[in-house]
């Protein structure tokens, strides 16, 4: 009577159809079965996992029925929650640990050449099947492909990394096998009221008809170094301003508090100077 290869089914709780008009699995109109059970492993900074998220139809297009989970921390986890292509959301806990030991995965992806999601991907992977990107044998990182070879090759020689020319997402679809795939921004599931409450709240703050750049003035805990410093972006946010764009800032990253405070006062120095 279940249907436990449609995407819609979780098992500890009715499908969102049976909640909102009674659908059964029998005869039910909204089945969408899939036949592969793709895992894949992001766990970095916001920022990464949303650029990342440009990848999804790729992978999709290399498995044409399939069911996509994404391995994250708690922090990105709302965020992936919306990514257009993702069926399941698992956080990184004892419990998602777990899951994707015991999730029958047909392909893992991991692209993140780090010792946790590669330890991950390994664990995940069905018994003979090397996890796409990155995985751990005898303990070392291996790369999956010739282009995982390079990024870890650019990872380990700054000589590698000054000397690329190619987009990260350029490189990462050539890991996933996909390498003259068109680069596509990332879809997120938001709907029309979400948007317009955006919109609305964004005109309220900095006014309809002004151009808007965001400025993102924090960082991840594994890369601190990335961080803009702070006359960097006053001189940025002082041109902006000059130029009549308005400035919202966010900071993505929670590890550096104290950077993000300065750059922000940064930010309203220049502003404020320029209105004189």
């Amino acid at each position: 009577m279940i249907n436990s290869r449609c995407r819609h089914f979780r098992g500890s709780r009715p499908c969102v159809f049976n909640k909102t008009d009674g659908s059964e699995c029998p005869n039910c109109g909204h089945v969408s079965a899939y036949k592969e059970r793709i895992l894949f492993i992001k766990l970095d900074a916001v920022g990464d996992v949303l650029r990342s998220a440009s990848l999804l139809p790729a992978i999709k297009a290399r498995h044409e029925t399939r069911f996509i989970a994404w391995l994250t921390r708690s922090d990105a986890a709302e965020l992936v929650g919306i990514i257009d292509g993702v069926d399941e959301v698992i956080e990184l806990s004892t419990g998602g640990l777990a899951r994707i030991m015991a999730g029958g995965w047909d392909q893992v992806y991991s692209v993140s050449n780090d010792p946790e999601s590669a330890a991950l991907a390994t664990l995940a992977a069905a018994s003979g099947k090397r996890p796409v990107g990155f995985y751990i044998e005898d303990g070392v990182m291996q790369p999956s492909n010739e282009a995982a070879a390079r990024w870890l090759e650019m990872a380990s020689f700054d000589r590698l990394k000054r000397s690329n020319t190619e987009s990260y997402q350029r490189l990462m679809l050539a890991i996933i096998g996909c390498p003259d795939m068109p680069i596509m921004a990332p879809v997120l599931r938001v709907d029309d009221a979400m948007r317009a409450a955006a919109s609305a709240r964004l005109d309220g703050l900095f006014g309809a008809r002004r151009r808007r750049v965001a400025i993102n003035i924090g960082s991840g805990s594994r890369w601190p170094k990335k961080m803009l410093e702070a006359e960097a972006i006053y001189r940025y946010a002082r041109l902006l301003t000059e130029r009549r764009m308005s400035i919202p800032c966010w900071s993505a990253g929670v590890a550096k508090r104290r950077r993000p405070r300065r750059s922000s006062r940064c930010v309203r120095r220049a502003t404020a100077s320029t209105r004189r």
